[in-house]
């Protein structure tokens, strides 16, 4: 019996002799083989086993390699599972299509043995050292998650005890600004633990969204009314320009948190006296040009939906080096270092935009300021 810790090779072919062929091809190497004759079995031991490679022939009846490979990439949790397509097909189309369902790998059939243990060995240890990463993230998101978690019962506690003394004590124009950054502080404090929080349960797959028909006014005012306290503390005039009234379906506290961060990032590299400005574009059939991607945005979208809305945040802060574009959505990345926060608001928007078939993209130039915007499908 192979021991738990061998790493497992899922072999998926309706040939049983194809599959001994294989099996033959592998004796003597670590490795635990699981075997599946149909695509149906091969995703529920891909569900219930996590094997580490998945050697998947293109042609079988019901379930094609392709169809249960374009599976496998959909799973969350399984989706950096190595997949190698072992076809006797030899037409570039076909080794198309099958990169396009999320094939890492080809083997071509009569599979040469040598050819098969080396691809096998490298993915597989890819694998491997990719599983490492995975647990090390883990560990470090839960223990960040059981912080926030345990910030918010003691930051709940101290906003309601502060809105309980303003009530006893109102602030006069002596405190009234000391009053405003404590609730400002609150405030910023509470934005990091949802980020976390987020960010937490997108990766783990445990994020459930609560998709309802919700007003596009009424999450950016929702949003506006936590950072504008910011951008008066930082002199920085914060202006709302909302000319669609729809209903869009999303979760609201998802969407308010994305606006929230995208707002909080304009303010926070804007210098006083600059203007952070969050703009409404409807999508429709009859409106086409009320708004057109810009040329030079990043990452590239394809297209924008038939129905919709934009939401735009438009800063004139210091604008982002065309050199640090790609770090832009990265996690725990901090272009400034000089700027405090963990790296994670943008991260997290993109991540929920994408829960709600959106993207979330922008345009920036140095010295002169950024915009990013998202769209949401109606």
């Amino acid at each position: 019996m192979a021991g738990v810790s061998q790493p497992r090779v899922l072999i998926v072919d309706d040939e049983p002799r194809n599959i001994r062929l294989l099996e033959g091809m592998l004796f003597g190497e670590p490795y635990h083989i699981l075997t599946a004759t149909t695509g149906q079995v091969a995703l529920d031991i891909v569900r219930q086993e996590a094997p580490d490679l998945v050697l998947l022939d293109i042609m079988m009846p019901n379930l094609s390699g392709y169809d249960v490979c374009r599976q496998i990439k959909s799973m969350p949790e399984r989706r950096m599972i190595p997949v190698v397509m072992v076809t006797a097909l030899s037409d570039v189309d076909d080794r198309i299509k099958a990169i396009e369902a999320g094939a890492d790998d080809f083997l071509s059939k009569p599979v040469d043995a040598t050819e098969l243990l080396a691809r096998v060995r490298s993915l597989v240890k890819i694998r491997q050292l990719y599983r490492d990463v995975e647990r090390i993230t883990t560990e470090r998101l839960k223990f960040m998650a059981g912080i926030a978690h345990d910030l918010r019962s003691p930051l709940n506690a101290l906003d309601l005890s502060l809105n309980m003394l303003e009530e006893q004590h109102p602030a006069t124009p002596a405190t009234a600004r000391q009053w405003s950054r404590i609730k400002t502080c609150i405030d910023r404090i509470g934005m990091l633990a949802n980020d976390i929080m987020n960010f937490y349960r997108t990766e783990s797959g445990k994020l459930e969204l609560d998709i309802q028909p919700v007003p596009a006014e009424q999450v950016i005012a929702a949003a506006v009314e936590i950072v504008e306290p910011i951008a008066a503390e930082q002199g920085v005039v914060l202006d709302v320009n909302n000319s669609v009234d729809l209903d869009l379906p999303m979760d609201q506290h998802a969407i308010t948190q994305v606006l929230q961060n995208l707002l909080t990032n304009g303010v926070k590299y804007t210098p006083a006296g600059g203007r952070v400005t969050v703009s409404t574009y409807a999508l429709a059939q009859d409106a086409y040009h009320t708004y057109q991607l810009p040329l030079n945005h990043f990452p590239p979208v394809l297209a924008l939906p038939v129905e919709g809305v934009v939401f735009e945040v438009q800063d004139t802060g210091q604008g982002i080096d065309p050199a640090d574009f790609d770090r832009v959505f990265g996690e725990f990345d901090r272009l400034k270092a000089t700027q405090e926060g963990i790296g994670l608001g943008l991260a997290v928007s993109q991540r929920l935009v994408r829960m709600h078939h959106g993207e979330i993209w922008f345009t920036s130039e140095p010295g002169i300021g950024s915009t990013f915007a998202f769209f949401l499908p109606r």
